[in-house]
């Protein structure tokens, strides 16, 4: 996965979920629910409730300003 954070801004959301599957973690829910910790803790982001960003895991913290000030729109 730091392969990703080194070369990407970010990741599709079905890559992320394919990297887990590979390392064991299959439950698409489980997936999910550690997309939104690491978005919680600020590792990534993920905006799970957004039509169009929910299938995109944002790596770059630097970006963050930009979507902050896209979901206050």
């Amino acid at each position: 996965m730091e392969k990703y954070y080194s070369c990407n801004n970010y990741i599709p959301l079905e890559e992320y979920c394919n990297f887990y599957q590979l390392n064991n973690l299959t439950a698409r829910q489980d997936m999910l629910g550690l997309s939104r910790y690491l978005h919680d803790l600020g590792v990534c982001l993920h905006f799970q409730d957004d039509p169009t960003f929910k299938h995109y895991l944002i790596l770059k913290s630097e970006l963050t300003p930009m979507f902050n000030s896209y979901n206050k729109n």
